[in-house]
């Protein structure tokens, strides 16, 4: 049959790229919280689309793009007027902004964030250290005269060994030892009888071990005083 063929139009595809297939959104910016992202499905921008619809995760804030160079963020957040430390003569420089968070010993230092994937950290004092003083040796840290943590001033600083900064922890009553550390199956007094007992010949690492429940290597640091050093010798 002759008949005439039917002219085929085209329907617009949101694959194209006219004006007639990108439909227009009344509000083109994502709808979670102050997010100014433009939309890119179902009222939300990409990244918060992923966290909700590909990881299934609840809807949170995105980490906002850093803001100046490491050291303009440094002094933006740090404060000339801290605690006076009398022994130094001088105040803290504190660090206004993150810390550290966990055990007591390491909570509280500041941290600088440098951003990248993943983004890369240093904690404050160290940073200031390198500011002011240039590099740091590997295998050194850096310590802190003044005991404040969030502190940033160079003056209390200090370049140090991983011993140096343990024997200042115990200097400073920071270090947990004997009963208060949390690993302590023992006490002061079974410590000191421990160690007469097997000074009056009465006991043998293994007898003392069993008695007192933990191993006989853990009986020969406490007699040769590799552990719990702080207790006083008694007299013979």
């Amino acid at each position: 049959m002759g008949g005439r063929r039917r002219a085929m139009t085209a329907t617009p595809s949101t694959t194209d790229f006219g004006e007639s297939a990108m439909p227009r959104d009344p509000n083109p910016y994502c709808s979670f919280g102050p997010c100014d992202r433009v939309v890119y499905k179902k009222g939300l921008c990409a990244p918060h689309y992923a966290q909700k619809y590909t990881k299934g995760k609840p809807l949170k804030p995105l980490r906002k793009p850093l803001v100046g160079t490491p050291k303009e963020r440094f002094w933006y957040k740090v404060d000339k007027n801290g605690p006076f430390a009398e022994r130094l003569g001088s105040r803290c420089w504190v660090w206004t902004g993150p810390t550290t968070t966990g055990a007591n010993s390491c909570s509280g230092y500041g941290v600088l964030a440098y951003g990248g994937s993943p983004s890369r950290q240093e904690v404050t004092h160290r940073f200031s250290w390198r500011l002011h003083n240039g590099p740091i040796p590997e295998g050194l840290l850096v310590l802190h005269k003044c005991d404040n943590p969030p502190c940033c001033n160079p003056d209390h600083l200090y370049k140090g060994t991983y011993q140096d900064n343990a024997d200042d922890r115990v200097r400073r009553g920071r270090q947990p030892q004997g009963e208060a550390h949390s690993s302590s199956k023992l006490t002061e007094t079974q410590v000191r009888a421990i160690r007469q007992d097997y000074t009056q010949g009465l006991h043998t690492y293994p007898t003392l071990a069993l008695v007192y429940g933990v191993s006989a290597s853990a009986i020969r640091s406490i007699i040769n005083r590799r552990t719990w050093k702080h207790l006083p010798e008694e007299p013979s």
